[in-house]
């Protein structure tokens, strides 16, 4: 938050951990105004939070509740609702091992976050086709209690900005406008000239995020694209996620597309190499590990239902729309190809 240590060095929360609600309600020791909160709540200097059957959900409740007390202490408020329990989300999402706090941090596998299910929660939205765009997120209002499916959406929103590596410098300068009314029209003037790359690789993100999302190496690779009027060649990276091929294709037409290489998709004691064709060993997402898909941007065209591609196929898309491939692999598992 670039806040000196000079200025946190006298500062300090309370934290009260809630078994029995009855007496604390007995003693005069519930938050006023706030007495029936679900299972934490914050301002500068206090936060409650309720016992948790899971030591890593304490552990993660007590930094959301402590990051939320300290933005209003040392910030001055809080910003748009989206923002505020984001950033909580953001830093109560945890690693913590020998003594070493690892705060911002993407679990690798749900058995690392009991109880905490915000990946969970998306994949659901998603595959009910109820998943919230964008704008729908910023519209999240803070004058209410949240429910859960809110929390995630929240948390997903504030890591996918702050490990981006086009969006992270501006996305770290919004805690200087948290005070302000207009937050969220200030992020929306920071992003304004990125507004339609935004919402399609948050699209992209969202339909295929899973534990371990390497968000760097899934960012997508853009190019302008031209028509493609005669044969063209393009080198595509395994371990990269969508990449442009700067391909303009035109709706109704009929396009032939070949691939040919060898790359290494995965390590199981050795190296497995592969083709474009994929390896039928394992499978990803309905389709052989390491296949090449393709989408297109465009009318039409997103990213949540790849084409399958393989070694060779015919494309027809049915609007105009800039080619986009990708070898078919987990987002948790690009660094190893």
């Amino acid at each position: 938050f670039g806040i000196s240590d000079n200025r946190i060095q006298k500062w300090k929360m309370h934290a009260y951990v809630i078994r029995d609600r009855a007496k604390f309600s007995a003693l005069g020791w519930l938050p006023q105004g706030r007495p029936d909160f679900v299972n934490g709540f914050a301002n500068a200097q206090q936060l409650w939070m309720a016992e948790q059957p899971s030591d890593y959900y304490m552990r993660h409740l007590l930094l959301h509740e402590g990051t939320d007390g300290f933005m209003h202490a040392m910030l001055g408020g809080v910003g748009a609702g989206w923002y505020m329990e984001g950033m909580a989300e953001l830093f109560g999402t945890h690693h913590w091992q020998e003594g070493n706090l690892h705060l911002r941090w993407f679990p690798e596998d749900r058995q690392q976050v009991p109880m905490w299910g915000r990946v969970k929660l998306i994949q659901e939205a998603c595959h009910a086709e109820k998943a919230l765009g964008l704008q729908a997120v910023l519209s999240i209002d803070k004058r209410r209690t949240f429910s859960t499916e809110e929390y995630a959406w929240c948390w997903a929103l504030c890591k996918f900005l702050d490990a981006h590596p086009r969006w992270q410098k501006r996305f770290r300068q919004l805690p200087s406008h948290v005070a302000d009314r207009e937050f969220n029209e200030f992020f929306r003037e920071s992003f304004q000239k990125d507004w339609s790359e935004l919402r399609l690789e948050w699209q992209a993100y969202i339909r295929s995020l899973d534990y371990g999302y390497d968000i760097p190496r899934m960012v997508i690779r853009h190019r302008a694209g031209k028509p493609l009027e005669k044969t063209a060649t393009i080198k595509i990276a395994a371990d990269q996620g969508w990449q442009s091929t700067g391909w303009l294709l035109r709706g109704g037409k009929e396009y032939q597309i070949a691939a040919t290489g060898q790359y290494t998709i995965a390590h199981d004691t050795k190296p497995w190499l592969c083709e474009p064709g994929g390896v039928t060993l394992q499978y990803h997402a309905g389709q052989p590990l390491g296949k090449l898909v393709g989408a297109w941007r465009g009318e039409g065209g997103n990213f949540s239902h790849p084409v399958p591609i393989g070694l060779q196929a015919v494309l027809k898309p049915e609007h105009d729309g800039v080619l986009y491939l990708r070898v078919n692999d987990s987002p948790a598992r690009l660094s190893d190809n």
